[in-house]
Parts: structure tokens; sequence; C-alpha cells
């Protein structure tokens, strides 16, 4: 359940972007964050992205940031270790592309905003996960390429179970 809501997510987030139609909500307590001067530069490589994704920010000193809006269904706490994480992996890819940019941007707020494994869920939101999963473009894989489902035939279920 974890793995098709970050697909859906995922999803959710990059047809924002294109769209250009990220909603955010502002927080009622802003965050700052305390930048070293490497993260800087990173930052730097992400700050139209993460505007596009629904981050509302300031820059109050050149290392410090202060954080006003964050994505919508995304929870306000753990600000500041997503925007490290984030960076980081821009750090660590070095993809300078705006679709590699985005893509990764996404797949962190998917990974942050889904329900966790072992969740419990009632029968119409296991519903309502599944329905949204095959309107998806790849229901199969996670966008970083785990595995969603398996699909196997009678003959392969009757050589299991027979």
């Amino acid at each position: 359940q974890h793995r098709a809501h970050v697909r859906i997510l995922f999803e959710s987030y990059m047809r924002d972007i294109e769209q250009h139609s990220a909603h955010s909500q502002q927080l009622l307590f802003p965050e700052e964050i305390e930048l070293s001067t490497d993260d800087v530069l990173h930052f730097n490589k992400l700050e139209v992205a993460l505007k596009d994704v629904g981050f509302n920010f300031s820059i109050l000193t050149k290392n410090r940031l202060k954080i006003d809006g964050i994505p919508a269904l995304l929870n306000a706490s753990g600000i500041a270790p997503l925007i490290n994480e984030m960076i980081a992996n821009s750090r660590n890819t070095g993809s300078d592309t705006k679709v590699d940019m985005y893509e990764s941007i996404a797949l962190a707020l998917a990974k942050t905003a889904a329900i966790k494994s072992g969740q419990q869920l009632t029968s119409e939101e296991m519903t309502d996960i599944i329905d949204r999963l095959f309107a998806c473009q790849n229901s199969n894989f996670t966008p970083d390429g785990k595995s969603i489902h398996t699909t196997l035939t009678q003959s392969e279920l009757l050589a299991k179970f027979g």
C-alpha cells in the first residue's frame, strides 16, 4: 500500500508541475533552515523546481531560509530534513536537467506524504488506492523501480497451490 501510494502521489506531483498547478499550504509557524555553503549552491539549482511543486520560502541570509508554505498533502513536520534530503539527492545525482530535478523532488515528496506500510486502511480507502493506482501511467512499479504488485496467471496459481 505504501508503494502504491508513492506511485499515485508521484504522478500527481508531476502532473501539478507540468501543468503549473501545484497547491501550497501556508505554515502557521514558518520553519527556518540553516544551510552549509555547499548546500546553498545545490539549493539554488533546486529553487525554481521547489517553487513549482508548492514550496514558498524567503532567503533570510546567504545561508538561512524561511519556509512559509509547503506542497498540499505534505505534513508540516519534518520539513528541514526533507529539504536537506532533496539537496543531498541533487548533490549525489549531479543532474542539472529540469526533468531529473522535478522527478527527484516529486519522488521525495511522494515518499514523505505516502501512507506508511502496515497502516490500517478501511475497505473504502483500499478500494480508492487500487482505483487510483490502476489509473496511473505505470501501476506496476514505484518511480524508483520497486515492484508494487504481481499478477499471477491461473496456471502459476495452480502450480503454487494446486
